[in-house]
């Protein structure tokens, strides 16, 4: 009986503390979307539509600037409330962190977008590259990939396929 008992309060004692130790299922933790193309060469313009997606609570949100040749740029913290946009300009942040790569050939390259929260979806990101003067503009969606969490479908089960050739 003293066993059971001893057994008892042990089993109780590893499953409170494991317990304690145990994440939340929702605890935000560092997330990053990442962009594919910014530029600020001649003649361009780019800037960053940044949504929280969190209906309650702000997010704060750091634009990372990735140059062609691996320099990264750290750009103002953006902080967007709940359900709100934010717009980021890109000439005028790098005016002030790296004026002379303002208006240079070969300013451009990629751009991730840094984050603390629940789910890497709390943050639309869209990238918008306008051509000044011209009416060309290039937009550019970004969110997280829920490709690694979509069930496999089986080969064969719908989907588009092209047609067999036929041989003679």
């Amino acid at each position: 009986m003293k066993v059971a008992i001893v057994l008892t309060v042990l089993l109780f004692a590893c499953s409170a503390s494991y317990l304690a130790l145990a994440e939340p299922k929702n605890s935000p933790k560092p997330q990053e979307v990442f962009g594919s193309y910014w530029t600020a060469e001649p003649g361009w313009h780019t800037e960053f539509q940044l949504r929280n997606n969190l209906l309650a609570g702000p997010l704060t949100v750091t634009p990372v600037l990735r140059l062609a040749n691996g320099q990264e740029y750290s750009l103002a913290l953006v902080t967007i409330a709940p359900s709100d946009v934010a717009t980021v300009d890109v000439s005028q942040e790098l005016s002030n962190i790296a004026s002379p790569l303002l208006e240079q050939a070969g300013t451009y390259g990629s751009v991730v977008f840094r984050f603390t929260s629940p789910f890497a979806r709390n943050l639309y990101a869209a990238v918008m590259i306008h051509e000044v003067g011209q009416p060309i503009a290039i937009t550019s969606m970004r969110f997280p990939s829920i490709l690694n969490t979509l069930p496999v479908r089986a080969k064969g089960s719908g989907g588009y396929r092209a047609p067999r050739s036929k041989t003679a």
